[in-house]
């Protein structure tokens, strides 16, 4: 493998990039625009889509929501799913506890199958316990009414913002915790800007 310098590198040679911000800061953007730049990108968001459609997954949401959370084709309405969870913290550890297991164990497999500069591209780094194996972490700084206005565009009000972020790491732990800190607040061509000023810094060959 080449670091984007033509400095070749061992196969085995990894680097695991975090990105960690609030609901609407961006997380996903950032991360499209990092693989631009040549990194593998694992997104857990995905991998929740594609547990979600596994049969014995199913088998355990019908215990509990027989028929509240699902299509006219039998897969999970996530939406419903999630007005109910996000509304419910009983409800919700019941389904992270038969979600999240799978969900880690397919993150994990994806991870230790890449190599090079590998994006963690998941709402739930810190929860997931997974921030203290970056090698590199961002966040995203992103003012609450500029997240709020992205968040309009799905539907959500300040009350919905508030009660899904009310299940993850406060922000300024995550802020505090990060190595690099990148302003959002603006157009993507400014987000673009910085993250290609990070990448250089890290794939440049070091002495």
């Amino acid at each position: 493998m080449e670091n984007g310098h033509g400095v070749a590198r061992p196969q085995a040679w990894k680097k695991l990039i975090g990105i960690m911000g609030g609901i609407g800061s961006g997380k996903s953007t950032a991360a499209r625009i990092l693989s631009e730049s040549g990194a593998t990108v694992i997104d857990a968001d995905q991998i929740g889509h594609e547990v979600l459609k596994r049969e014995g997954i199913k088998d355990q949401l019908r215990v509990i929501w027989e028929t509240d959370i699902w299509t006219s084709d039998g897969e999970v309405d996530r939406k419903r799913l999630g007005q109910i969870v996000f509304g419910d913290p009983s409800m919700m550890k019941k389904l992270t506890s038969i979600v999240h297991p799978p969900l880690l164990e397919e993150f994990q497999r994806q991870i230790d199958k890449t190599h090079g500069f590998v994006v963690v591209d998941a709402a739930l780094l810190e929860e997931f316990g997974l921030s203290g194996d970056c090698d590199h972490l961002l966040f995203l700084d992103v003012s609450d009414e500029t997240r709020l206005a992205r968040c309009a565009k799905r539907g959500w009000d300040k009350e919905e913002l508030q009660r899904r972020e009310g299940f993850q790491t406060k922000l300024q732990d995550k802020r505090n915790k990060a190595n690099i800190i990148i302003d959002n607040n603006g157009p993507v061509e400014l987000l673009r800007r910085q993250l290609q000023d990070f990448w250089e810094q890290v794939s440049s060959p070091q002495e």
